[in-house]
C-alpha cells in the first residue's frame, strides 16, 4: 500500500486483493498466492515482461534454513533452496549477508557462509539477468547465545526451580511454560507466532520471564512492550497478543480496545498483518492498551470477555469505563455478539465489513432485542465497502438503519472504493480515536444513516 503507484485506483486494489481472498476462501491456495504476486508486481509498477518474469522468480524462491537461528559463534548455515512452481528450475543467485554471491539451481541444499552480523544474518536472492539489479531479501536467519532446543531446556529449568521454591503464580507458570515451549530448532509454519517473532525475539521474551520468576517478581504487571500469551480464563486457554506500548503511563489507568480478527486469521492478525500491525502504531499514538485474542476461541462464551478485562485490570490498571471492542468480518460478528451480551462493560464497539450478534432486524438472525436492549447498546460504529464480495453493504446498512429506528446509538459509513478486507488499516487511525476518547467525549451521531451510492 506504502508503494501504490498513482495508476493503481484503490477500487482495482481492492477488487483484485477481494478476488485473492475469495481464492483463499475456496482452499485453492496456489491461485491465490499467484495472483497475489501478480498483484504486487502491478502495485509496484513493474511492466517489463522479462523484468516481471525474474522478479516473480525472486518471490517464489523458498528458502529453509536447518535451524530457526544460528549460535552465536556460527558462521554458516545449511539450507534447502526450491522453486515450488514448475518449469522455473533455472539458476538463482545467492548471497548470504555481505559475502560473495553464487548460483545454484533449485532444488539444492547448500552450505551458507552467514556473515558476521551479530543480532541477525541475512541470505539475499537476485534472479535478473542485470548484474547490476537490486537483491531481494529472502531470509532473516537470528542470532542466538545458543541452539533453541537448548535455550528451551534452560528455560524448563528455571520454571520448575521457580515453582519449586514457591516463587510464581500458577497462572505465570503457565504462561512461562507456554513461552518457552515456542523456542525450537525447527519452526512449525503452522504456529503463525513462530514466524512473526523470530527466536531471537522469543528468547529475549522468555529471558525477561525468567529475570522476573527469579526475583519473585509477577509476571506481567508493569511489563510493556508485545507480548504473546495463552491467558487460563476459567480452565480455558486463551491465546492472545497484548501491547502496552511505551506511551502508556505507569498508573494512568489507559483505555483498553479488544481487537477481533476475521475468518483464517489468529492472534496474531491484528498485530502483524491489517496494514502491517496498523493497531500497534495507533496504540503508541493514543496511550491504549490493545490485546487481540484468538477470535474463535474468545467468541465462545461472554465469560472469557470478562476474565480478560479482569486479568488486565489487575496488572495494568485497565479503565473499566473505557473498554471497547472492534472486529473485522467473523470478528465484527463477534463483536457484536459480545457488545449484546456485555453493553454496560463496553464503552463502544467498531464493526469493519461485518456485522452480526444483533437479532430481530432484516438479516441480522438470532433472538429478538426488546426496545429497552437496544436502547441499552453502547455507541457502534459500522464501516462497510461498497466493493465488498463477503459482506453486503446495501443488507448491512438496512440493518443498522433497524436498529437506528429503534434507539440504538448506532452510525454506519459506506465507503464506495473500499472492500473487504484491505478496508481495515484504511479506516483503523479514526475507529481507534473514536474507541478511545471519553464516554462523555462520544461524538454525536448523524441523523440518519444514510443508504449507499451502490
Amino acid at each position: 500500500m506504502a508503494d501504490r503507484p498513482a495508476g493503481m485506483p484503490r477500487a482495482e486494489l481492492n477488487r483484485r486483493f477481494d478476488s485473492l481472498t475469495l481464492l483463499f476462501f475456496q482452499n485453492r491456495l496456489v491461485e491465490a498466492v499467484d495472483a497475489l504476486d501478480a498483484l504486487t508486481l502491478d502495485v509496484l509498477g513493474v511492466q517489463d515482461p522479462d523484468e516481471r518474469a525474474d522478479l516473480l522468480r525472486a518471490m517464489q524462491v523458498r528458502v529453509a534454513p536447518a535451524r530457526s537461528a544460528l549460535h552465536a559463534d556460527e558462521a554458516s548455515m545449511a539450507v534447502s533452496v526450491a522453486l515450488p512452481r514448475s518449469g522455473l528450475g533455472a539458476p538463482i543467485t545467492l548471497r548470504a549477508g555481505g559475502g560473495q554471491p553464487f548460483e545454484v539451481t533449485p532444488p539444492a541444499t547448500v552450505t551458507l557462509a552467514m556473515g558476521e552480523d551479530a543480532g541477525a544474518r541475512t541470505i539475499d536472492v537476485r534472479v535478473a539477468k542485470d548484474p547490476a539489479s537490486d537483491w531481494m531479501r529472502i531470509r532473516t536467519v537470528p542470532v542466538t547465545e545458543a541452539s533453541p532446543d537448548e535455550l528451551r531446556q534452560k528455560a524448563e529449568r528455571a520454571i520448575e526451580l521457580a515453582a519449586a521454591a514457591g516463587r510464581a503464580s500458577t497462572a505465570d507458570l503457565a504462561e512461562a511454560r507456554a513461552r518457552a515451549a515456542l523456542l525450537t530448532n525447527e519452526a512449525s509454519p503452522r504456529r503463525t507466532i513462530q514466524l512473526v517473532m523470530d527466536q531471537a525475539r522469543i528468547w529475549s521474551m522468555v529471558s525477561e520471564d525468567l529475570a522476573r520468576l527469579e526475583r519473585g517478581e509477577p509476571l506481567f504487571v508493569g511489563r510493556r512492550g508485545d507480548q504473546w500469551r495463552t491467558i487460563d480464563v476459567g480452565g480455558v486457554k486463551l491465546p492472545c497478543r497484548i501491547v502496552v506500548p511505551d506511551s502508556v503511563r505507569a498508573g494512568s489507568s489507559p483505555p483498553l480496545v479488544i481487537a477481533l480478527h476475521g475468518a483464517g486469521g489468529d492472534e496474531c492478525m491484528f498485530f502483524s498483518a491489517y496494514g502491517q500491525g496498523e493497531i500497534v502504531r495507533q496504540a503508541d499514538r493514543l496511550g491504549c492498551v490493545v490485546v487481540a485474542p484468538n477470535t474463535t476461541v474468545f467468541a465462545t462464551s461472554p465469560l472469557l470477555f470478562d476474565g480478560l478485562v479482569d486479568q488486565l485490570a489487575g496488572e495494568w490498571g485497565i479503565d473499566r469505563e473505557r473498554v471497547s471492542v472492534v472486529g473485522h468480518s467473523m470478528g465484527a460478528a463477534a463483536t457484536g455478539s459480545i457488545v449484546r451480551a456485555r453493553p454496560a462493560a463496553i464503552a463502544r464497539a467498531a464493526l469493519l465489513a461485518g456485522w452480526g450478534g444483533f437479532g430481530g432486524v432484516p438479516g441480522a438472525g438470532g433472538t429478538a432485542m426488546d426496545e429497552a436492549a437496544i436502547r441499552g447498546l453502547p455507541p457502534v460504529r459500522v464501516e462497510l465497502g461498497a466493493l465488498d464480495p463477503l459482506m453486503q453493504a446495501n443488507r448491512i446498512s438496512a440493518s443498522a438503519r433497524s436498529l437506528r429506528d429503534g434507539g440504538a446509538r448506532i452510525e454506519c459509513t459506506v465507503h464506495d472504493d473500499e472492500g473487504h478486507t484491505m478496508i481495515v488499516p484504511q479506516v483503523l487511525p479514526s475507529v481507534m480515536e473514536w474507541l478511545v476518547a471519553p464516554r462523555a467525549a462520544t461524538p454525536a451521531l448523524p441523523a440518519a444513516i444514510p443508504a449507499p451510492a451502490r
